[in-house]
């Protein structure tokens, strides 16, 4: 049970991540007569396309993992680490959305 709500929360952030990585290179593509190239665009780019698949690849690793594997502490690590990517994910949309 907790290494589904660890693995499908760490997939949620990594394709929140990677979906912004991509709003944000496409921003810069299409925008860039307009506003030149943001260096703060390009670095949360950078930010987002390495943290996105860091995140897929800790969530399929706990939906893969048996219950048996790691032991609790693993998973209360796991689960940690992807509860404090998602506030910066709810976070950084919520003030790229305002």
């Amino acid at each position: 049970m907790t290494n589904a709500f660890v693995g499908i929360a760490g997939l949620v952030v990594g394709l929140a991540y990677t979906g912004l990585g991509v709003l944000t290179v496409w921003e810069l593509w299409h925008l860039r007569s307009l506003r030149g190239y943001s260096h703060f665009g390009g670095a949360f780019a950078a930010m987002a396309f390495t943290c996105g698949p860091h995140h897929l690849v800790h969530g399929a690793r706990a939906l893969l993992q048996s219950s048996t594997t790691g032991g609790t502490s693993g998973i209360v690590a796991m689960a940690a680490h992807q509860m404090m990517g998602s506030s910066a994910v709810v976070t950084t949309t919520l003030l790229v959305s305002i």
